[in-house]
Formats: structure tokens, sequence, C-alpha cells
């Protein structure tokens, strides 16, 4: 299974999320507020950074089009710790992947627009399904052996 840095970030948003207005808030917006606040509250040790948008191209399944994942392309270890109460230390890349999941699965679950509800789960699934096999454009894995033992810890 495959991802590559997508070229058009901006696009993927709107794909993703379309045009729903949330809580007075482009959903598109929301997303991302929420999902820099998540990386904020979850990793204590986040300063911010600069992420990369990882989309899934090759797959064995069929996979969400609009589905994307914002990464930190940063192996550094840092502490994870989700609202379920558990924790790790995983790399910046596994955290940003878990508070992507996180954030995405809370939108989903808030949502009333049914199209866009289906869009978000299905990437969920999808990324949860691949997130162990993805490899890159070089043919490296994205994540670490460790990184993926903890992301199902964390996410399952």
């Amino acid at each position: 299974m495959k991802a590559k840095i997508t070229d058009n970030a901006l696009n993927k948003y709107s794909e993703l999320f379309g045009s729903e207005i949330y809580k007075n808030t482009p959903l598109f917006a929301y997303a991302e507020h929420l999902f820099f606040c998540g990386m904020n509250q979850m990793v204590p040790t986040y300063e911010g950074g600069v992420f990369d948008f990882f989309e899934i191209i090759e797959s064995d399944v069929e996979i969400e089009k609009s589905g994307f994942f914002p990464l930190i392309k940063n192996k550094k270890e840092v502490l994870i710790a989700t609202p379920f109460g558990q924790a790790a230390k995983v790399s910046f890349q596994a955290a940003s992947l878990i508070v992507w999941l996180i954030c995405i699965e809370q939108i989903a679950n808030g949502i009333g627009n049914l199209e866009v509800r289906k869009r978000l789960y299905n990437t969920i699934q999808d990324l949860k399904h691949c997130y162990s096999e993805l490899f890159n454009e070089d043919g490296n894995k994205i994540f670490s052996e460790n990184d993926c033992k903890y992301i199902y810890k964390l996410l399952d």
C-alpha cells in the first residue's frame, strides 16, 4: 500500500469536508482547528510544525478518494496521551495520525450531513486498515513497528 504527499492540500479539505457549516464555521476550518488543538492537548511537547498532507494512492481495498491525513515528517519520539486515558511514546508521525483519526471521528459523530459523515467514516476505516503497511514514494515504511503497535493500542 502506498501513500504520497498530495499536491493539492487546500483542495483535499474541501473534498473531504464539503461546504458543510458546523458550529457556525466551515467544517474544513473547524477540522483543521480541532486537529491543531488536539495536537497541543495530546502531545505536551508539540510546539507547532509543518505538516505534509498524505493521501493513500494504492491499496488492497477500495479507498475513499477524498481522504487524507496530515503528517509531521519527524520521527522524534514524543509522549501522546489520548482523551481515553491511554499514553505511549511514539514518533511525531504516529502522533499526528492518532490525533487526526480521533478528531475526524469526533466530527463524524457530531454532524448531520450523511454524505460527509460517510466520507469521514470511510477515511477512518481506510487509515486504520492501511497504516501498518503504508510506504512512501521512496519505498520506505511510513510508520515503524513500534509506532504501529501503539497506534493500534491507542485507537482500539
